[in-house]
């Protein structure tokens, strides 16, 4: 997102913007008051680590009812100050879409976007997480699940911060400060998803609590919420999920899901370091698609490459596993990873998609660099 509104949270035509946001302003200040509710990632510095101990599978519980959820009517008064007031963290139990972070991440955000609550989780022991915090937040007017531009829908999955813009950057209408997040992410594209300008921002005014529903699409908070949530946030690396509500499950479960997967990935790194096409393109689901090559294309490609080769060497770091909101037996994976060939050498952020197949088997559908 760039600081000059090239594609803000409500993407208007620029040389209408200023009158439709001071009547918008207008207009939703008179709304509220008539209710009471009350930069790219730089790599890392540490080396790059093969990744990890192998263990066994526990599914999480699957989020079905997005589509279900995001066709909702807005919520009654009543109905929102009751959602606002949640109940902290289950002890023992985790949410269900964080597998593991990367080692660059203290702390990770999830928006449950049914209830308007912003919780922060920290990085514990292993693959625990304490909740340090949550704020009251507004979401898009239509609710989420969105898929066009212009639907007024918050998106479901799994997000990063980008940049930071301050209020000198800001139309007053957007608080304080706002991250912009990196909606269309790559299951978004995949899907064919339009429209940009997802962002966390604040609010004109302080004294007055936007209702649930009330955004084009971004996440609100007030400005003294996001000045407190700031503290907690990296620029480039913190991921900001989005779902329906959280899905609480064991910690053990947390810990087999991401050994079972990483198992994977190691079997994947071994295949491509021995340069033996069928064995690395047999961890290539028949659907892969990273928006420039099926697996057809992918596979020739691979084939001349790997087979040009007299040696590969592969290293990951700061791996990140999610599985996605919203979507049964998909994770979304991203690392830090370092290449070595006898002809070219490169590192670099990547991100996978990893699908459970009908046979049982994690494979790739989506992966991409940058």
């Amino acid at each position: 997102m760039h600081p000059n509104f090239q594609g803000n949270c409500h993407k208007q035509d620029a040389m209408m913007f200023s009158a439709v946001s001071k009547f918008r302003v207008l207009f939703k200040t008179l709304a509220v008051m008539a209710v009471t509710v009350a930069a790219a990632p730089v790599c890392a510095e540490s080396e790059p680590q093969l990744l990890i101990e192998p263990q066994l599978l526990i599914e999480p519980q699957a989020l079905t009812e997005t589509q279900q959820l995001a066709q909702r009517q807005p919520l009654a008064q009543g109905q929102q100050l009751a959602l606002l007031q949640t109940q902290p963290a289950p002890a023992d139990l985790q949410p269900a879409s964080i597998w593991d972070l990367p080692a660059s991440d203290r702390y990770v955000l999830v928006a449950e976007l049914e209830s308007g609550r912003l919780r922060v989780f920290e990085r514990a022991a292993g693959t625990r997480l304490a909740e340090v915090a949550s704020y009251p937040i507004t979401i898009g007017k239509q609710g989420f699940g969105k898929t066009v531009e212009g639907d007024e829908r918050t998106p479901v999955g799994v997000y990063r911060i980008t940049s930071q813009l301050t209020d000198k950057q800001l139309d007053d209408f957007y608080g304080d400060m706002a991250y912009p997040l990196n909606y269309p992410n790559a299951w978004d594209q995949l899907n064919h998803f339009t429209g940009s300008g997802i962002w966390l921002h604040g609010v004109e005014n302080d004294l007055v609590r936007r209702p649930l529903r009330d955004s084009d699409g971004c996440i609100v908070l007030s400005n003294r919420d996001l000045g407190e949530l700031q503290r907690f946030l990296q620029v480039g690396y913190t991921k900001v999920l989005g779902v329906p509500r959280i899905q609480w499950v064991s910690n053990q479960q947390i810990s087999e899901s991401r050994q079972a997967l990483t198992e994977r990935i190691n079997a994947w790194l071994d295949a491509w370091q021995s340069r033996q096409a069928d064995p690395y393109l047999s961890f290539y689901s028949r659907e892969f698609n990273d928006s420039e090559k099926n697996f057809e294309q992918w596979a020739v490609y691979k084939r001349r490459v790997n087979g040009s080769k007299r040696f590969i060497k592969v290293r990951l770091s700061d791996l990140g596993i999610y599985a996605y909101p919203g979507q049964s037996d998909l994770v979304m994976t991203e690392y830090y990873q370092d290449y070595r060939s006898n002809s070219y050498s490169s590192n670099g952020w990547k991100r996978q998609l990893w699908r459970k197949e009908s046979d049982g088997q994690w494979r790739i559908i989506y992966e991409k660099g940058g």
